[in-house]
């Protein structure tokens, strides 16, 4: 009778262990199940480059665990700026140019632990400059225009500081470069802060080159993305005196009223290829009341006929044979009084 009651005893204390045991492995998978989850929640910002002052957003997401039932409280350089269920999402400035800012998130999980995210924003500074390579006269103060399947100059301008507040210089960083989203592999590369592009063939199409310029461990990073406009040639008319030269203050628009013997015309092919210029590529023709009267000269003059009065149509086309959709023309109505 004792021995059945020992054994009795046994097997209820090894059923208890046994219901304790199941209870700690159910606790410990559900709290891995719990830290697996919570390990996949991930912090980002917007925008990745970011300007100074900028307005900035940070978001918290997760694939796995519902951010909208947990505490989650937002942190810039340890302060606490907002905290409240299921806020996400938190709105800031980025510092200014070269200062730091650090973004922390804190997500107080189910079983009482606290999941921490954070990040840097320190702007940089990327700026970009274009030169397309077409013809302006020399006393044009303006730029010259990128026009159909001409060549442009871009350069890159970075003002990068490192964690330690020193500047890096532009000949030792990384430049990455993009057109139109495709990335320019073979001209990327480290200090290639230059490169020569194409642009688009038809005007008023627009070509977005990107660059992305970082240290050579990566930590430091700037971007910057600019539109260059296909534009189109023109040609302005000017005239030349005998003994001034060229009057540069004024073209001659729509009509001119001669009131001498003559007038020398000079044209000037704006925004055209100058390699298709120094190679003699530009096909010019002189027009007079819609009769050739000359080819393949800048310059025309126009004699008042004796005793005559009327006007006479003056029309000059340009047309790059390289290039064919590199053309323009013009037209002056000379009145003879």
């Amino acid at each position: 009778m004792a021995y059945a009651k020992n054994t009795n005893k046994k097997k209820a204390v090894t059923l208890v262990l046994c219901g304790i045991l199941s209870a700690l492995v159910l606790f410990v998978a559900v709290a891995a199940s719990v830290h697996a989850q919570f390990a996949d929640v991930s912090l980002g910002v917007t925008p990745q480059y970011p300007k100074a002052n900028e307005d900035m957003s940070a978001t918290l997401t997760s694939l796995s665990f519902d951010l909208n039932r947990v505490k989650i409280s937002w942190y810039t350089n340890g302060v606490l700026q907002k905290s409240g269920v299921g806020e996400k999402n938190f709105s800031f400035a980025a510092p200014a140019y070269g200062k730091r800012t650090t973004v922390e998130a804190a997500v107080e999980a189910p079983d009482g632990t606290t999941l921490r995210r954070n990040t840097a924003v320190v702007p940089q500074e990327v700026n970009v400059l274009w030169q397309a390579h077409t013809y302006t006269p020399p006393f044009y103060k303006g730029a010259a225009l990128l026009t159909s399947r001409g060549s442009i100059i871009v350069t890159a301008f970075p003002d990068l500081i490192s964690q330690n507040d020193t500047k890096i210089s532009p000949q030792n960083v990384i430049y990455e470069w993009e057109q139109d989203g495709v990335s320019l592999g073979s001209l990327s590369g480290f200090g290639k802060r230059s490169i020569v592009l194409g642009g688009k063939t038809t005007a008023r199409s627009q070509t977005t080159v990107s660059v992305t310029v970082s240290s050579l461990d990566g930590d430091v990073r700037g971007k910057e993305t600019i539109s260059i406009r296909t534009g189109e040639p023109r040609i302005l008319l000017y005239e030349k005196h005998p003994l001034r030269g060229v009057k540069i203050e004024r073209a001659l628009r729509n009509s001119y009223n001669l009131e001498t013997q003559e007038i020398i015309l000079r044209a000037e092919p704006y925004f055209f290829s100058l390699d298709d210029i120094a190679s003699d590529a530009l096909r010019i023709k002189w027009s007079l009341n819609d009769s050739l009267v000359s080819a393949g000269e800048k310059e025309l003059a126009v004699r008042k006929s004796a005793e005559k009065s009327g006007t006479s149509r003056v029309s000059i086309d340009i047309l790059n044979t390289n290039k064919i959709l590199q053309d323009a023309r013009a037209v002056l109505n000379i009145n003879f009084n």
